[in-house]
């Protein structure tokens, strides 16, 4: 896997299996746009991401823009269900999804909680609706590639 600093508050993870561009918006937000496979690798810095978050402003809200992923791999659900659990109430994860698998994903994850911490949405309206209770000017953004950067359909 392969990490790079994009700008100030925004890095991206590429691996073969699957992209990930974090941005860091403030008031404890975070977003995440992710392509194909959310994979284990992942999980550690988007779990440090949340610890930083916590720390600075006692809670994380991720915001997951999944709708170009069809799936994460059970390493990665496992990590990030682990943490959300322990993070309760202070942390919670809102995705933008099209996928059954994510969809399956979320709900387990909820069980193995024992709280509705993470929300599934596919409408893009409704899930920039709930970062603008945080961010007033939130929005979805495109995956947008540094030239130089590898990973998959990475000429798209």
């Amino acid at each position: 896997m392969k990490k790079q600093r994009i700008e100030e508050q925004s890095w991206l993870y590429v691996d073969y299996r699957g992209v990930m561009r974090s941005y860091e918006l403030g008031k404890g937000l975070m977003l995440y746009v992710c392509r194909d496979l959310q994979i284990g690798e992942f999980a550690p810095h988007v779990i440090e991401d949340g610890e930083r978050q916590i720390r600075q402003f006692q809670r994380c809200i991720y915001m997951v823009d999944a709708l170009e992923s069809p799936r994460m791999d059970t390493d990665f659900r496992d990590q990030m269900t682990e943490w959300l659990k322990k993070n309760c109430p202070r942390a919670e994860a809102h995705l933008l999804i099209r996928s059954r698998l994510l969809q399956m994903a979320v709900n387990v994850a909820n069980l193995l909680i024992g709280a509705t911490m993470t929300h599934a949405y596919s409408d893009v309206a409704t899930w920039e609706g709930v970062g603008r209770r945080t961010i007033p000017w939130f929005r979805r953004r495109p995956l947008a590639l540094p030239h130089d950067v590898g990973g998959p359909r990475a000429s798209s």
